[in-house]
């Protein structure tokens, strides 16, 4: 089971010249859980996993082009069997 909630942060409608158009910025709450069974002779009965966290988004179509955008992702999440929490980044293209 997954749960995300992305709400609008900001609308910058600007740029950076004619290289970057930002056209939204926002952010996300993440709830993720996961119930399994492990694979193990050793090992009975169900496991559960568990994250949470936040994320930030960047909406921007590079040198203007209509149709064409680029998402950058940034997530802060906690995952339920370490003491520590995680980062990711990542970077989508939709052409």
């Amino acid at each position: 089971m997954s749960v995300r909630y992305r709400f609008p942060v900001a609308y910058p409608d600007g740029g950076i010249v004619e290289w970057l158009y930002f056209k939204r910025v926002s952010a996300g709450l993440i709830l993720d859980h996961a119930r399994y069974k492990p694979v193990s002779r050793t090992s009975t009965g169900w496991k559960n996993a568990s994250s949470y966290g936040f994320e930030a988004l960047i909406d921007v179509d590079p040198v203007r082009m209509v149709g064409a955008g680029v998402r950058v992702t940034m997530s802060l999440y906690k995952p339920s069997d370490s003491p520590d929490f995680g980062f990711s980044f990542g970077i989508s293209v939709n052409l």
